[in-house]
């Protein structure tokens, strides 16, 4: 509940910020959509956890490149993660290419980022390691003491 909030908020912002006039409305109506879809979903963590990221690396928007079918949605737009306005764009981007027609897809983005913003998550993988290795701890430890899957830690130790 909390985490939609935010979610409707931050989108809330970045459309008075964007829009004006009739297209302002348009882009209300359209993202109230978008983010019920997203509230069914349960997926606005996604959202969150993506600006999290960007902010505690203090992305700035010509460093990172959202992919995927998440990344043509007007909510994608108003966060500022994506750079395509959709409600313009030709031709049409429709929600139903990300969401689904009634909501059942899940979005899927990725990022692609500079290699200044890559080396402090490289950084990060390997204190990580490091003290799992210093520890004298296996992966199937941390996952069991952290949570984490472990299929998960390898591939981030990869």
């Amino acid at each position: 509940m909390k985490g939609n909030r935010k979610l409707r908020k931050k989108s809330i912002a970045g459309i008075n910020k964007k829009y004006t006039g009739d297209i302002k409305d348009r882009a209300l109506v359209q993202i109230g959509k978008e983010l019920e879809i997203v509230r069914k979903q349960g997926s606005a963590p996604w959202y969150l956890a993506a600006l999290d990221v960007l902010d505690a690396v203090d992305a700035k928007p010509e460093e990172f490149c959202l992919k995927g079918t998440g990344g043509s949605s007007l909510l994608a737009y108003s966060l500022g993660l994506s750079d395509i306005e959709p409600l313009t764009a030709s031709p049409g981007l429709y929600p139903e290419l990300y969401f689904g027609i009634c909501g059942e897809k899940m979005p899927y983005f990725e990022f692609d980022v500079t290699m200044n913003l890559r080396e402090p998550e490289v950084n990060i993988t390997r204190a990580i390691l490091d003290a799992r290795i210093n520890a004298g701890m296996t992966q199937v430890e941390l996952s069991q003491k952290s949570g984490i899957s472990q299929a998960d830690i390898s591939r981030l130790e990869k």
